[in-house]
């Protein structure tokens, strides 16, 4: 199948410290697409040298040996490129690379970079997690794959996106449709206080459509008569018609009685004369007819507009009221409607600041009904940052009365309620890579999942490796233990199951397959447990299972942002005690609240509120004490707490 694209690309350079660079080749099958930025580059020429040179890499790659798999070309490409980068670049690089095959969309990133989809008015980032901070002098090393669909808006920045401009902002500036019109606006909206040099690129997929059957059509197109055009003209032409029109008029009078007083008029210059009247009156008719036409047709978008934008502040008002009586669902229905009118009026041009007016109420009412609170500077609990410039912190943990944190390959703890920045570093043994932790209370102990399938215990400021008695640990993403017993879960998203492990006294018995009920939990990316298990997918939906059965159970009254392609950071977290289920959605910076429905046996989670964190920065990991009154998160180099 043919698909076309419309490309587009800005740069914003106001420090001029970065080397900007964007890409885009149709490779007869594939097309690539890069967004490079360069800091600490040397020269210009070097730095142009190394750009051709990674085209070049990607190229050849891409366009030989075709009956090997596109993505394996694709990987092995990436391999080429980091080689090359570890021999002949030791400044920082933040970089997009994609490439489009029949409808397939396959990308990397490295660095700051980020790469974004825009489907049907959601907006989510689709490179979290592809890059790995702790890569050694690998840059580019996960690939992330998807279909797309036509219409899908595909955005590169070689900086977070949202550092600039708010996610509601970035859907009403693509809510205009022409792709390349949207990303001039986005160019206008994008704020430069707080960071420096940026590069956007990206492409809308338009059509299934062969291009040459779109051309012939295009061809076929019957032609207007040139009286209908004179009618048709767009209000911007006829208001320059009818300038034009009325200077030349202007000058023609003007000459016509430039005559001299008392000089006789041969017939000549009375024919001259009369012809002239003519094309004066004519032309007067025809400036006549046009500006009628004009305000005519003004006057009725005007009023085409008004009603639409009445029609809107009827759903608003409507929406506000259902609001109160607690039906959220028809509230959020009618604040679609009302935004899509408004929409509709923004893109036309007319009545502009109304309709601006109209989104930032539709918006207010939008948080109101989300029961938004908003978070500008939460309390920093322990402060991080002056240890490590490049400290990457991803989880949280609670034992007893202390936190302890850490990144992938160091620990730091305990952090004490008293005195919040006195801990210790405890770096894994072996060069081990933790993926996640949790604490172990049968053991009294701190348990570690590694990126080679091994499991740590930390107990007594010692690490040690536990084996399983068939040293057998299967391979998972999140671990858990539940409610103080002697066992630990394991979340394998990839094998679709969680495996259940025993403790004894030296070892743990071989692992037990808990999904027993053949759930689907390929794309799950978190896990949490109160006597019963939820799981919850990429897609946002949460399956729950009781003594390994499925559990019929439904998430009602979903937020206007609706919990959908989830990435790997979000977690899902509740306990035994605890009569809510909150989410993280990492990428949105934003906790969401459920209310468990009924506590004893939960059928439903229906959500209450959420909490945004406005300030720019990752949420990578959170904490909610047993009484539900305070919110612990941890970002790359920070705690914070947040009463609730």
């Amino acid at each position: 199948m043919d698909y076309q694209i419309n490309y587009s690309t800005f740069e914003l350079k106001p420090e001029k410290k970065s080397f900007l660079k964007e890409y885009e080749a149709d490779l007869g099958v594939t097309r690539l697409f890069i967004n490079l930025e360069l800091k600490n580059f040397g020269t210009q020429e070097k730095a142009k040298s190394l750009f051709k040179q990674l085209v070049e890499i990607l190229e050849n790659a891409l366009t030989q040996k075709t009956e090997v798999k596109l993505y394996t070309r694709f990987e092995e490409s990436l391999k080429n490129l980091n080689e090359s980068l570890s021999l002949n670049f030791t400044g920082e690089i933040n970089a997009c690379v994609a490439i489009l095959d029949d409808g397939q969309l396959h990308l990397t990133k490295t660095g700051s970079a980020e790469g974004y989809i825009l489907r049907k008015n959601r907006f989510f980032e689709i490179t979290k997690d592809l890059y790995q901070k702790d890569a050694g002098e690998k840059p580019f090393t996960n690939i992330a794959s998807g279909a797309l669909e036509v219409g899908d808006k595909i955005i590169f920045s070689s900086k977070r996106l949202l550092r600039y401009t708010s996610q509601t902002e970035i859907n009403s500036i693509f809510a205009l449709g022409d792709f390349q019109k949207s990303l001039r606006e986005l160019q206008e909206n994008i704020s430069l206080d707080e960071t420096g040099d940026v590069l956007v690129n990206g492409f809308n997929l338009l059509t299934e459509q062969p291009i040459e059957q779109q051309d012939l059509n295009t061809l076929l197109k019957p032609r207007k008569p040139a009286l209908d055009l004179v009618f048709a003209v767009s209000s911007a032409n006829t208001a320059k018609f009818i300038r034009r029109a009325g200077a030349i008029l202007q000058t023609g009078v003007s000459r016509l009685f430039k005559l001299k007083k008392g000089t006789p008029t041969s017939p000549e210059q009375k024919r001259k004369l009369m012809l002239g009247g003519g094309i004066a009156i004519l032309i007067l008719l025809i400036c006549s007819i046009a500006f009628s036409s004009y305000n005519h047709a003004r006057n009725q978008n005007l009023q085409q507009y008004r009603n639409l934008l009445l029609e809107a502040q009827n759903n608003l008002e409507l929406a506000k009221t259902q609001g109160i009586a607690g039906n959220r669902e028809l509230a959020a229905l009618n604040l679609e409607k009302a935004e899509k009118n408004t929409l509709e009026v923004r893109v036309s041009g007319y009545l502009l600041s109304d309709a601006l007016k109209m989104l930032e109420q539709i918006g207010l009412q939008k948080e109101q009904l989300d029961n938004i609170l908003r978070v500008a500077q939460p309390k920093v609990f322990a402060d991080l940052s002056s240890l490590d410039s490049k400290l990457h912190l991803t989880h949280l943990l609670r034992k007893d009365d202390a936190f302890y944190t850490f990144s992938p390959t160091i620990l730091y703890g305990p952090i004490l309620d008293n005195t919040p920045n006195a801990f210790e570093k405890h770096p894994f043994p072996n060069g081990e890579t933790v993926v996640d932790g949790t604490y172990f209370k049968d053991q009294d102990c701190l348990v570690f999942l590694t990126g080679s399938d091994k499991v740590l215990e930390f107990k007594n400021n010692k690490f040690a490796f536990i084996d399983t008695v068939d040293n057998n640990w299967k391979g998972g993403k999140e671990i858990k233990e539940y409610a103080g017993r002697k066992y630990l879960y394991l979340l394998d998203s990839a094998g679709s199951q969680i495996w259940r492990y025993e403790r004894t006294n030296q070892k743990y018995l071989s692992a037990q397959a808990y999904n027993t009920s053949n759930l689907d939990y390929k794309d799950a990316v978190s896990f949490a447990m109160d006597g019963g298990m939820y799981v919850l997918k990429q897609s946002g939906e949460v399956l729950r299972t009781y003594a390994k059965k499925f559990m019929p159970f439904s998430v009602k009254g979903s937020p206007s942002i609706p919990l959908s392609g989830l990435t790997q950071n979000t977690r899902i977290y509740t306990n035994e005690n605890l009569r809510r289920i909150y989410i993280l959605d990492s990428a949105n910076r934003r906790v969401l609240i459920y209310r468990k429905e009924t506590f004893e046996n939960p059928v439903a989670m229906v959500y209450e509120r959420q909490y945004l964190f406005e300030k720019e920065q990752d949420i990578n990991d959170f904490y909610i004490d047993d009484e539900e009154k305070y919110l612990y998160l941890v970002s790359d180099k920070q705690i914070f707490e947040v009463g609730m």
